[in-house]
């Protein structure tokens, strides 16, 4: 029995030669072998351990999450510059609670309007400033509409565009106007670019639960179709289930001690690790189905495969990881916290690549199953490697043909950095823009802010002079439609 066993093994020896076998990793190979519960019990009481020993990944995000914006960038420190000035130091961040009424801005309204502004200074929490504009005569126009049906509340809230102590303070508010005018025949939404965020971050989390189930059917199917059997199919969705787990786990961990977190956090790992994963194990039990169909035994098989696919695994694994640790040198939060985090999880995908399939096929294989089935396309694709053989230079101008046509098709994109058309219209930011809209100009809160500071008192007729001739020269800038100045 030595003698046939030296046969087998003979493809891997030519393979060491050619530079693509990697002894190491055959030995990674075949400790996991011999050692199959050991191996499939490891991975479990980590994961199981991980879930135990730190919250939820979304939980620490929720709790340490940095603010996706520097507070460096020029337009936070004039809003820290404006907050010294007007008396609200520390808002970065302006909320709108939008209000419409078909009966109008009644007394009874008017009363349930004065006690949502006395509740909401009283919260120091969460809340900075409350803009009353109704509250003056001379601004109260610009908060009320010419119906008298829609009026509006601009309130500094804390923390920064897109940061968690922003998204608690949105929570808050929309709980307190609920709770002030809810069931009294007022509608109330509170919107703004805090808001904008908060929603598309909430719609996010519900979408990736939506996505990862249809992404798992959609991969199970495509397996099945390709392998034709069920545990084949589902032994890359296994690898995948598992990793996430455990890279999850360790990104949690690593969260409470302090490394940086964002909210795209757990989206893009989750994405990352299926496609990596998914595409890892694939590529290992191809190589282990030839060498079941070249005559090895299982295990033997399971062995080259990782000695050799591994090696290109770990190539393309660590290429995919050093580019997104290199994301950490970026300035935005949401890029610098992502790089770490994706390269942790493609790790995690490789690991268990080598480390927990080989045990799973090898236990599979001495059941029957996870073997491969009579193959059905190799004349199909060795017809298809002959064409392109015989033929490369007009099946080269046919594919560059299509690849050029398909590539034009990018000209007709067209940009937009509007946050709310990538988010449902039945969000509750949305629908305050679209009560917003109907009452008042479009837009009418999204407002940019234009600093003046000067060593010289502006209040006099010179200084406001000035400043209406400032304000007509930026009303003339194609994009402006309306500026509200001091004169």
């Amino acid at each position: 029995m030595a003698r046939p066993s030296i046969i087998r093994n003979r493809p891997s020896r030519r393979s060491a030669r050619t530079g693509e076998y990697s002894a190491v990793l055959e030995k990674v190979a075949w400790f996991t072998l011999r050692r199959k519960g050991v191996v499939a019990l490891v991975w479990v009481v980590v994961a199981v351990g991980l879930a135990v020993l730190f919250p939820q990944l979304e939980s620490v995000i929720r709790q340490q999450s940095v603010d996706p914006i520097p507070a460096s960038v020029p337009s936070f420190q004039t809003l820290d510059r404006m907050g010294e000035a007007f008396n609200e130091k520390g808002a970065k961040t302006t909320v709108f609670v939008a209000m419409e009424n078909d009966e109008g801005f009644s007394d009874t309204t008017r009363a349930l309007y004065d006690e949502l502004v006395t509740t909401l200074r009283a919260d120091t929490e969460h809340v900075i400033a409350v803009r009353d504009l109704l509250g003056d005569p001379l601004t109260e126009s610009q908060a009320l509409s010419k119906d008298k049906k829609a009026w509006y509340l601009p309130i500094g809230v804390t923390g920064t565009l897109g940061g968690p102590d922003a998204a608690d303070a949105v929570e808050a508010v929309r709980d307190t106007t609920d709770e002030i005018f809810g069931g009294t025949g007022t509608t109330v939404r509170v919107t703004g670019p805090p808001a904008t965020f908060t929603d598309q971050l909430a719609v996010g989390e519900t979408d990736l639960v939506v996505i990862t189930l249809a992404t798992v059917l959609l991969i199970a199917g495509i397996l099945l179709i390709v392998y034709r059997s069920i545990f084949t199919a589902l032994m890359p969705l296994l690898v995948v289930g598992m990793s996430l787990a455990v890279g999850r786990g360790v990104l949690s961990g690593l969260g409470e001690l302090g490394m940086p977190v964002s909210q795209f956090t757990s989206m893009f790992m989750t994405v990352i690790i299926f496609g990596a994963g998914v595409d890892y194990s694939v590529f290992l039990i191809s190589r282990y189905h030839e060498g079941i169909r070249a005559g090895d035994t299982p295990d033997v098989a399971i062995a080259n495969a990782t000695a050799t696919i591994g090696r290109v695994v770990l190539a393309s694994a660590a290429t995919v990881a050093l580019a997104f640790l290199a994301m950490a040198f970026a300035k935005l939060s949401v890029f610098n916290t992502l790089g770490p985090a994706c390269a942790i999880s493609i790790a995690f995908g490789f690991l268990a690549t080598v480390t927990l399939l080989p045990p799973v096929l090898s236990f599979a294989a001495k059941r029957g199953a996870g073997l491969p089935r009579r193959d059905l396309t190799r004349r199909y694709w060795h017809r298809v490697g002959t064409g392109v053989i015989r033929r490369p230079v007009p099946l080269l101008a046919v594919s560059l043909v299509a690849l050029i046509a398909l590539g034009l098709i990018a000209t007709t994109m067209t940009i937009t950095y509007d946050d709310r058309e990538g988010q449902p219209p039945d969000t509750g930011s949305n629908e305050g823009y679209a009560l917003l809209n109907r009452h008042f100009p479009k837009d009418t809160i999204i407002s940019e802010f234009l600093l003046v500071e000067s060593n010289k008192d502006m209040r006099t007729g010179q200084g406001l002079a000035d400043l209406e001739q400032m304000a007509s020269r930026v009303a003339q800038t194609p994009g402006v439609t309306r500026v509200i100045g001091v004169t």
